[in-house]
């Protein structure tokens, strides 16, 4: 129950983040404050996978079975590491940028860096050990203050985005210091010399490395792409493409939240059991997620309604819509079952390919073409090709015969893209190919309720 009411706060929070505060802050602006949201998706690379490592290895453990001074001690050396490197950032920052906008921007970061981070310590501990109602009573005390501020602050006609930034990060402040109350019981533990800690410290970041790099990876296959697009074609169409891509994430932050509350629960499941579980979520999301392309018209209608200076922008959502279907897969699925088997170097694999594909194209999109379109429609296709090999890679490994779902899920996806070139005629053949799918699937249906 928690768990939803986070899921409904945070959707709340970013409903008035990505459609009332653009209505407030000029186009410069709000490019500003999606600039900080862009890099501090990235910050927690800076605990080199100590906290997936101590998720994969205490996953399904509960917490009066774990080293409690062991782990303890691996988060006192975490927050430690963190200080360290802000410090080290900040310095930089200091002697090395001169624009004030992005300086504030560049700072601001560098303290959430240490805040999320040890935020993530224990939050990824609370989940492996189960606990999952402490981590989402800290996501919302976190959004829901952050939605309280926005409301306040929109109540005030605030016009800059240093505010936004300030109370982002006072927030996730309250929302650490709930779990540091909650694992009191590891902060105040007997100190271990860190020769003997170290065996394990690095044991786990070798462990959780592998699963930090494949996130970073991941993400950089759309990330590289803002990076490029804010370099070399203005702020202005940074802060276009990112209210696009902040729409079409709405299910792509629930299906992360999700995946995180799934993977201790696979974690039990035996084999044969995770086989029937992989079936139903494929196959639920498979019906599910392609009805996404029968919102995106009504949305514009509002959205043109409401923001016209975002027109542009959902041009770009139309073509970055499929990873509502992909990514959102991907996470749910291809993600969590990799971690399950354990199987970190084939995500990283898989990962890293995507991104030096996905970076390469986009380059060669935004330098040799200078087309912010091309560079998105990159992006989407890399990302379509990594979530389809996962999931042939999941059906050969359960030795499972494949169904219709991907074939049937691509044709939506060019039927999407054909409605956005002609409505008319693309429209009524995607309503068509959906209500075929939709009856020529509903043996799924009825799987799923079994």
């Amino acid at each position: 129950m928690m768990a939803l009411i986070a899921q409904v706060i945070s959707l709340l929070a970013s409903t008035v983040m990505s459609l009332v505060v653009p209505k407030f802050l000029s186009i410069e602006q709000y490019a500003y404050w999606q600039l900080f949201l862009l890099y501090n998706s990235y910050v927690g690379f800076f605990l080199f996978g100590l906290n997936g490592g101590i998720y994969l290895k205490e996953g399904g453990k509960k917490r009066k079975d774990i080293d409690k001074v062991n782990i303890g001690n691996q988060i006192r050396f975490g927050v430690i590491a963190q200080v360290v490197f802000s410090v080290i950032l900040l310095l930089y920052v200091i002697f090395f940028v001169k624009d004030e906008n992005r300086g504030f921007v560049y700072v601001s970061t560098v303290i959430y860096l240490v805040i999320s981070n040890t935020n993530d310590l224990f939050g990824y501990l609370f989940q492996a050990v189960n606990e999952t109602r402490l981590f989402s009573l800290a996501t919302t005390i976190d959004r829901f203050l952050y939605l309280l501020g926005l409301v306040i602050f929109v109540g005030l006609n605030v016009t800059s985005f240093e505010p936004y930034i300030i109370m982002y990060i006072c927030t996730k402040f309250i929302a650490l210091s709930f779990s540091l109350y909650n694992g009191r019981d590891l902060i105040f533990v007997k100190k271990i010399p860190f020769k003997t800690l170290q065996k394990d410290i690095f044991d786990n970041i070798k462990i959780g490395l592998k699963l930090s790099i494949s996130t970073i990876a991941g993400s950089l296959i759309l990330g590289s792409a803002r990076f490029l697009i804010d370099a070399n074609m203005g702020l202005e169409t940074f802060g276009k493409v990112s209210f696009s891509l902040s729409l079409a994430s709405f299910i792509l932050v629930f299906s992360s939240q999700f995946a995180m509350v799934l993977f201790p629960e696979l974690r039990r499941k035996k084999e044969n059991n995770l086989t029937k579980s992989f079936l139903k979520i494929n196959n639920l999301l498979s019906l599910m997620l392609p009805a996404v392309y029968l919102l995106y018209y009504p949305v514009c209608f509002i959205i043109e309604a409401w923001l016209p200076q975002y027109k542009d922008s959902l041009a770009y959502l139309g073509i970055l819509l499929p990873l509502c279907v992909y990514d959102g897969k991907m996470n749910l699925v291809g993600t969590t079952y990799f971690k399950v088997l354990r199987l970190e170097t084939r995500l990283l694999v898989v990962n890293l390919v995507s991104m030096i594909s996905s970076f390469i194209l986009e380059a060669v999109s935004c330098f040799f073409y200078k087309n912010v379109s091309m560079v998105l429609i990159m992006a989407v296709l890399i990302i379509i090709i990594r979530s389809c090999y996962s999931e042939f890679y999941f059906y050969k490994k359960f030795n499972l015969k494949r169904d219709i779902s991907i074939t049937a899920e691509f044709v939506l996806a060019i039927l999407f893209y054909i409605s956005l070139i002609n409505f008319s005629i693309g429209i009524i053949l995607l309503l068509i190919a959906y209500m075929t799918y939709m009856f020529k699937y509903r043996v799924v249906l009825k799987g799923i309720k079994s």
